[in-house]
């Protein structure tokens, strides 16, 4: 899957401090919205107008972009929490934040709504949801926490459906690379999606690009 692969890793520019992430001049209370047990210290809100989220965490008050980089940026600053408890929510969540300005990789499990073209048939809707299977957590593999999932991977165009494993790096740490002589460099809380088996090459489905930050 080499033409399709989203690369989520966090910005190097944009990691030191406070200003490197849009903050929330106002925010309501995050009634309605789920507690994050992966981020325990950590308060999910709705920005000024409804129109988008941020997490408070101490002093900070990142706005959630559509890119990895406020997640990544209060994870090295300690606000994430990885146990075996908490990694699969952190996956969950993480997916459904982030998304890259050329595609996006959507966590889509059995009992999961799926939004559907409108001509789409029974048929094709069933052997979809055939393939589709609960994320589980298999424990630390090469120092890294190691889950499989059923994905999507659209461009904005198409999408298709994957089998594919995701690794979590429980802390900065370097990782070998297949493709490369030498280790490349994983943050806390990075995600590695990798092993790809193509399900389905073709869903019917639309997923909307996310708004210019």
């Amino acid at each position: 899957m080499k033409s399709a692969k989203l690369k989520l890793v966090p910005s190097q520019a944009r990691h030191g401090t406070s200003s490197s992430v849009r903050s929330l001049p106002t925010a309501t209370p995050h009634g309605g919205l789920p507690a994050l047990p992966f981020y325990p210290d950590a308060t999910l809100v709705r920005c000024a107008g409804g129109t988008g989220l941020a997490l408070h965490w101490r002093d900070y008050r990142p706005t959630l972009n559509s890119t990895n980089e406020p997640l990544y940026w209060l994870n090295q600053l300690g606000a994430l929490r990885l146990t075996r408890a908490t990694v699969l929510p952190y996956v969950r969540f993480f997916l459904s934040q982030v998304r890259g300005t050329t595609g996006c990789f959507d966590l889509v499990e059995p009992d999961d709504p799926i939004n559907w073209l409108p001509a789409i048939n029974a048929g094709h809707k069933e052997q979809v949801r055939n393939h589709l299977q609960p994320m589980r957590y298999h424990g630390i593999d090469a120092g890294r926490h190691l889950v499989s999932a059923t994905v999507i991977y659209s461009n904005y165009a198409i999408a298709a459906l994957y089998r594919a494993d995701i690794r979590i790096a429980p802390r900065a740490m370097q990782v070998p690379d297949a493709e490369a002589e030498t280790p490349h460099a994983m943050c806390k809380g990075q995600l590695q999606i990798c092993n790809e088996e193509l399900l389905v090459d073709d869903l019917g489905i639309v997923i909307p690009q996310p708004p210019a930050c």
